[in-house]
């Protein structure tokens, strides 16, 4: 999830500064009625999505420890 959410916030950027800096291609040319605003919004879905993913694994992480619970070394 993390990842997907990267990549939609490089594609969002990228959209954005590619035109800027001159650097054209069909599809983004395609897209030049829309531009910024879809560079805006893929790029904070893609942001949204990293946050969520991450604020994911910080739980599935603080499951796993909490699971595991204390050792008890009195029975060795």
């Amino acid at each position: 999830m993390v990842s997907l959410g990267v990549l939609l916030v490089v594609v969002g950027i990228g959209s954005i500064v590619l035109p800027a800096a001159g650097i054209t291609s069909r599809f983004l040319d395609s897209l030049d009625p829309v531009q910024p605003w879809l560079g805006v919004i893929v790029a904070a879905v893609g942001l949204i999505t990293v946050l969520f993913g991450q604020r994911r694994l910080a739980s599935v992480h603080q499951t796993a420890v909490v699971d595991e619970g204390p050792t008890d070394r009195s029975e060795e």
